[in-house]
């Protein structure tokens, strides 16, 4: 009975031993590589079980650490109207440049509204300014025109952030090792498999590093999206209910319409010239053809029949 309770206690004994040798073989990755190449048992499989050890490997710092902890990326939709168009978008552009900001993209369509036209003039830009001072651009914002609406969101991506982060130091330490073994191979086979493992991992850093430097330039300059419309008079600001908005509703279509009726009259009146020629033309074919069909139309004399032999000559 005793000798069977020594027994078990060495069997226990062993296994953890084992145990305890696996965990320190599993924590010296570079030692167990390094013998293995010194082995000659280096191939495919030892590459692929190098690139997926690396995951455990230690992290070191990354250059885009993300400041207080926090990423966040800020956009703002911003509507406007204005009585000068030109000045309003002159001061705007200051404005912009006062900041520290640029315009990204910008578009323009429309005519005066002082020509009398239907389509009035309108603009869309997309402005990057720098996040620290948004408020500040926004407040100034009103200084230049009447703003009818904002609409701010912000978008936490710490998260994300560092779970790219946390990849990256990954893959350096990877690319790192893996330069290491490439070091010591001897075998043509080898270098080529580290070496393509080298470009997979060089490439995956790559990725993510345009990816957070994307991330970190969302974050540090904010998106304003502004659309500002030329109009006669500002529009009030008010929140107004259902028969409010049915009445403005049914006043903006009436004055639509008449600057609309307005439009085709002063267009009937520019292309009367071209409308004359044109008539004029239409009447000369008119006439021309109806001519033709009273030619046709009108009924043919007939010829006297000829006179034959007998009475040219008489009675034999």
């Amino acid at each position: 009975m005793r000798t069977s309770k020594k027994a078990l206690a060495l069997v226990l004994a062993l296994v953890l031993a084992l145990a305890f040798a696996g965990c320190s073989a599993a924590q010296d990755n570079t030692a167990s590589y390094s013998a293995s190449y010194s082995t000659g048992q280096t191939s495919h499989e030892t590459v692929n079980s190098a690139a997926q050890d690396m995951s455990n490997g230690v992290m070191i710092p990354a250059e885009n650490t993300a400041e207080n902890g926090e990423k966040i990326i800020k956009t703002v939709t911003v509507e406007m109207e204005t009585l000068e168009f030109d000045a309003m978008l002159e001061n705007l552009q200051q404005e912009i440049e006062s900041f520290g900001g640029f315009v990204q993209t910008s578009s323009q369509s429309g005519s005066s509204i002082n020509a009398g036209r239907y389509n009035s003039r309108s603009a869309n830009f997309c402005v990057r300014i720098p996040s620290g001072k948004l408020n500040e651009f926004l407040q100034a914002l009103s200084g230049i025109g009447n703003v009818l609406y904002t609409e701010q969101t912000a978008d936490d991506v710490t998260a994300q952030y560092t779970d790219y982060e946390l990849r990256l130091n990954t893959l350096r330490t990877q690319y790192d090792r893996l330069n290491e073994l490439l070091s010591q191979a001897e075998d043509l086979e080898q270098v080529l498999q580290i070496e393509d493992k080298l470009a997979d991992v060089q490439y995956e850093m790559d990725s993510i590093t345009g990816t957070l430097n994307s991330i970190d330039d969302k974050v540090d300059l904010s998106t304003i999206n502004i659309s500002v419309r030329e109009v006669r008079q500002y529009q009030e600001v008010q929140q107004q209910g259902f028969w409010d908005k049915l009445v403005s509703t049914v006043k903006d279509s009436l004055s639509q319409f008449g600057t609309a009726m307005q439009n085709v009259f002063l267009g009937l009146v520019w292309a009367l010239p071209y409308l004359v020629i044109i008539a004029a033309v239409v009447v000369i074919i008119l006439l021309i053809k109806r001519r033709r069909k009273r030619k046709k139309q009108a009924p043919q004399t007939p010829l006297p029949p000829a006179a034959s032999g007998s009475d040219k000559g008489g009675t034999p």
